[in-house]
């Protein structure tokens, strides 16, 4: 787990952007008691306001434009960093690349602008990425401090495990 959480996250998030997709496309082959079931299941996570969300085959995505965007992203960046070493971001360019999803949120919520799927999805990538980068190479680090060499032989019953010898207080004299 310590090398491959990356790889599992980033796993679960292709899964979780893939079954938005594969919502409409069920709805397409008339597999509506499915579809159904992802739609409820992504209720939680999203919205799901038709005026706000992409149509696939003739029905809606799962998650509207903004969180498809912020998860695809992220996942993005998962795969980005998972591939090189990545410095993290800042908090206060975190915050600042945040702040036009949070100004368009606002503003939209108080009725002052209405927006489009294009900054919807705009805010939703800058939103992702700022969060994306700001905690997984902090995530990959601190997971990387973890790497504490252990005994691997396999348990034997009445055995009592020994540190390695990396770990081995008794050779200090």
């Amino acid at each position: 787990m310590r090398t491959h959480w990356l790889g599992l996250v980033n796993f679960h998030l292709f899964i979780f952007i893939g079954g938005a997709l594969v919502a409409p496309s069920l709805l397409y082959l008339d597999l509506e008691w499915a579809s159904k079931i992802i739609y409820q299941f992504y209720g939680f996570f999203c919205h799901q306001k038709a005026s706000r969300s992409f149509l696939l085959l003739g029905g809606q995505v799962a998650i509207c434009s903004r969180c498809l965007s912020f998860y695809s992203s992220a996942l993005a960046v998962g795969m980005w960093v998972g591939l090189r070493r990545t410095r993290p971001l800042n908090l206060k360019l975190a915050v600042a690349l945040s702040f036009p999803a949070m100004a368009s949120v606002l503003l939209q919520s108080v009725g002052l602008k209405e927006n489009t799927n294009l900054i919807r999805v705009t805010t939703g990538a800058l939103l992702g990425m700022a969060v994306s980068l700001y905690l997984f190479p902090r995530a990959q680090k601190a997971v990387g401090r973890l790497n504490v060499k252990q005994d691997t032989r396999p348990a034997v019953p009445g055995d009592v495990p020994r540190p390695a010898k990396s770990q081995d207080l008794s050779s200090k004299s």
